[in-house]
């Protein structure tokens, strides 16, 4: 019976290594998943912040053809205006 019993604390020891083990590794990976979850969370803000850049750069470059439309319309209005003007000046006359 000792010889029994010694190879039953031989097997209980080697099976509570391996649960200890075990143990280990499921600690390990519920703080990857901790880590994983952190990763998602702050992609997701990142993502955000990265659409809110591109609207920024998007109304930045859109500024410069804005001011050229402007600067074509005041230059034709007052083409046109300076056309009108003299058409009047000389019907007065």
């Amino acid at each position: 019976m000792d010889e029994n019993e010694a190879a039953i604390r031989e097997r209980l020891t080697a099976v509570e290594s391996s649960v200890k083990s075990a143990h280990h590794r499921i600690d390990n990976i519920e703080e990857l998943t901790q880590s994983v979850k952190s990763l998602a969370i702050e992609t997701k803000y990142l993502k955000e912040d990265i659409s809110d850049v591109k609207e920024k750069i998007d109304v930045i470059a859109g500024r410069p053809s804005q001011i050229l439309t402007v600067i074509i319309t005041a230059l034709i209005t007052a083409t046109v205006s300076g056309f009108v003007g003299f058409a009047i000046t000389n019907l007065l006359k």
